[in-house]
């Protein structure tokens, strides 16, 4: 016994012309710090979230620093030189027993004037990468007077960490 089924019409589907999407505001919000050649310290808290949770993948944020990094503002400057200062030499000017800078660092932070942010480095420890959990912090360039005088560091539970 055979069975003759009707076949059924098919429609024709219409195809639609998709809209230029607009662009993803989170990327244009680094091209905007890029382009301003300036980061606050919020815009700069918001790219270490956005790091940390994965919504920017490192490539993303790389771009940032390439070329020109982009400098703190005046003020963020002059609040971590303070930082530095204060974990290197105490109230009255005199260096601390614990201090973690040489010779170079020392001469660097009695000249300094700017500030930068070079990139961010993955501080994770081998639990946190089975865990999947990222932990980038920022790396900061400070810059003082004459040719060569500046050092890079970034910080390391609580306390300044020299990278360069």
């Amino acid at each position: 016994m055979t069975y003759n089924l009707p076949t059924p019409k098919v429609k024709e589907q219409k195809t639609y012309e998709v809209p230029n999407k607009k662009p993803d505001q989170k990327k244009v919000f680094l091209e905007e710090i890029k382009n301003r050649g300036v980061i606050t310290e919020q815009e700069l808290l918001l790219v270490k979230r956005r790091l940390n949770d994965g919504t920017y993948k490192y490539e993303d944020v790389e771009d940032l620093f390439n070329d020109n990094s982009p400098d703190l503002t005046p003020e963020q400057s002059e609040k971590g030189l303070k930082w530095l200062k204060n974990k290197g030499w105490g109230k009255l000017g005199n260096q601390r027993k614990n201090s973690p800078y040489s010779y170079r660092e020392e001469e660097t932070l009695k000249t300094a004037k700017k500030v930068s942010i070079v990139g961010f480095e993955d501080q994770r420890n081998s639990a946190m990468v089975n865990a999947g959990i990222n932990n980038y912090q920022p790396i900061y360039r400070v810059e003082g007077e004459g040719e060569g005088n500046n050092f890079e560091y970034t910080v390391k539970g609580g306390e300044p960490y020299i990278i360069a």
